[in-house]
């Protein structure tokens, strides 16, 4: 699938060009089912001037991008599974810091009823989707850069890597079904921010 349009990013994001980056400045292990979905560094209203956060409006086609760290192309690495597992979505127009694992996974729904109602399940999908890989050794990482070949790409951040996406379609009636936030403080126009949750 060819991407167009200007790239957005997760809040609180940092370059892996940028010297300080490690995996721990943005990872977030939760420990528990109490545990906050997003890290402290990634909290509400929390952006990267220079990776600004994405530009899309209801309805829009839009795409997800992450690294597979493994999880598919090492398996011998996590023996205790026997797949990489899925991808849940969530959407909101009315994230708040405390949200929880507990609050939104598997609470939420497609149709906006579960839980308190502040979001949606907007899919699931397989971790793996079918073509991502990270360049290592492993026999699934060869064989894929066999078959999806990607020239390495120098600006920020994909490298040689191919990362795993999911494809989803951004709700028509976001507007309807939220209350107004405040205005993207990097980028002019009146849109709403929408939070995704993965």
């Amino acid at each position: 699938m060819a991407l167009f349009g200007d790239p957005g990013y997760i809040r609180g994001a940092v370059s892996r060009s940028d010297p300080a980056f490690t995996d721990f400045v943005i990872q977030s292990l939760l420990s528990s089912d109490q545990s906050p979905i997003c890290k402290l560094s990634q909290a509400t209203g929390v952006y990267n001037a220079e990776l600004l956060p994405l530009l899309a409006h209801p309805g829009d086609f839009i795409t997800l991008q992450y690294q597979e760290n493994g999880y598919i192309t090492l398996p011998q690495n996590t023996t205790q599974k026997t797949n990489s597992g899925q991808v849940y979505v969530y959407g909101t127009s009315c994230p708040i810091e405390n949200d929880r694992l507990s609050t939104i996974h598997k609470v939420w729904d497609s149709q906006g009823t579960g839980g308190d109602r502040r979001g949606r399940l907007l899919g699931v999908w397989d971790f793996d989707d079918g073509q991502c890989y990270q360049i290592n050794d492993g026999a699934i990482s060869k064989e894929r850069q066999a078959a999806f070949s990607k020239a390495a790409i120098t600006i920020n951040p994909s490298g040689a890597d191919l990362w795993c996406q999911v494809d989803i379609r951004l709700p028509l009636d976001t507007g309807d079904r939220s209350p107004t936030v405040s205005a993207n403080a990097f980028r002019n126009g009146p849109e709403k921010q929408s939070t995704l949750a993965w």
